[in-house]
């Protein structure tokens, strides 16, 4: 049998990267692998554009089975060749683009591994390829939204409140800007859009979380925005309760920094009725009760009520009793926070809850510094825990 032409070999390499694409949605994990090596296989007399498509499609499947690392190894591998192939006298009309979403992978997959330098740069990079690119082609709303997701995503690591990041407000808030920015512009070309309104909300809603931790006011009001957002899409009449138990949860810090203390215990007493309501229709929200905890414990501290901060707070370790920390830096953040405010609070009236705490701190980051050696801000993190268990101990 003669060898396949270019031509075939290139439509049975799209047939194999759309199943891979189906497989992995379906989690039919073995399927996919297959599909997967077949695609680095048929890759590798295809190009540079080709090979580094299958190389995102390797890594697409070992960051959800096996590894972020070799994750993280494919993507590169991927931008190198994407890097020479626009670099070639004819480059692939789609290379530019393939690239600057390879980078946001990137970026993602770094900060998992807790490089958090290494994912901004990936993500200012794309935002650099994207940005041109949307400007020049503005009726194509899939560039538009790509570079929504690169500002997005790369002021989640500057300064998003519910994750670790790089503490870098001033950075962080712009970024969140121009998301929402972008994702009010993609709402005014098409106001029936329902994705476009979620994605404002989105965007409005993490500004608000990033504001709130210096201006408190301007805090709550892109909280609000987002709030009556999501409240005009058909996913907001569907799960409203669930969006205003997120929002009243939400807004009682910055109420709390406002000293509106009524108003947070309003919003916190409301908050434990509609948990109390979904629970009744499914049990699995009774979990939610950790997150009305933490903005009640805040609100308490902030009120000068530190025992009642306290107690919250232990109410709140008591239902993560099961959890861990030593799988991945995202599962570690509600954890860490958690111990973090209970040293603050127990620090004067109960030191050994706040010693307990401060070991705990301890395990976790001195865990993540083996399975993250190369983590310039896991090794910063642990050196502050150590730093803070000896001064809890003098």
């Amino acid at each position: 049998q003669p060898p396949l032409s270019a031509e075939r070999l290139d439509r049975l390499f799209v047939i194999y990267d759309e199943l891979t694409v189906l497989f992995h949605e379906h989690r039919q994990k073995p399927e996919e692998l297959a599909c997967v090596q077949q695609l680095l296989t048929l890759a590798t007399r295809l190009g540079d554009f080709r090979q580094a498509q299958a190389l995102n499609s390797s890594a697409r499947y070992h960051d959800a089975n096996t590894s972020v690392a070799r994750a993280v190894e494919d993507v590169e591998r991927a931008v190198a060749l994407l890097r020479r192939n626009l670099q070639s006298p004819h480059p692939h009309r789609f290379a530019k683009a393939q690239l600057s979403t390879s980078l946001l992978t990137l970026g993602r997959s770094r900060g998992r591994l807790g490089d958090f330098e290494g994912s901004v740069r990936a993500f200012e990079e794309s935002i650099a390829v994207f940005a041109p690119m949307s400007a020049a082609r503005p009726e194509r709303e899939n560039l538009r939204r790509e570079l929504y997701f690169g500002h997005l995503w790369l002021a989640d690591i500057l300064i998003a409140p519910d994750r670790f990041n790089l503490n870098r407000p001033a950075d962080g808030i712009r970024h969140y800007r121009a998301a929402v920015e972008v994702a009010e512009i993609m709402m005014a070309k098409d106001p029936a859009n329902e994705a476009a309104k979620i994605d404002a909300a989105r965007a409005h809603g993490k500004l608000g979380s990033a504001l709130a931790l210096t201006e408190p006011a301007a805090g709550l009001a892109a909280m609000d925005r987002a709030n009556l957002l999501l409240a005009q899409t058909s996913f907001g009449n569907r799960a409203g309760r669930d969006m205003r138990l997120a929002y009243l949860t939400e807004s009682i810090p910055p109420l709390a920094a406002l000293r509106r203390f009524d108003q947070a215990r309003a919003h916190s007493e409301e908050a434990r009725r509609i948990l109390a309501e979904l629970a009744r229709e499914n049990p699995r929200y009774a979990r939610r009760e950790t997150v009305i905890l933490r903005a009640e414990s805040i609100w308490l501290f902030a009120a000068g009520r530190t025992r009642d901060a306290l107690k919250a707070a232990l109410a709140e370790k008591n239902l993560h009793r099961d959890e861990n920390a030593e799988d991945s830096l995202a599962d570690a953040f509600i954890l860490v926070d958690l111990d973090e405010r209970l040293i603050l609070y127990a620090r004067q009236l109960d030191p050994p809850t706040a010693r307990a705490a401060a070991q705990r701190l301890v395990r976790i980051w001195d865990g993540f510094r083996r399975t993250l050696p190369q983590s310039a801000f896991v090794r910063a993190q642990a050196e502050r825990a150590h730093s803070q268990l000896a001064s809890l101990s003098q």
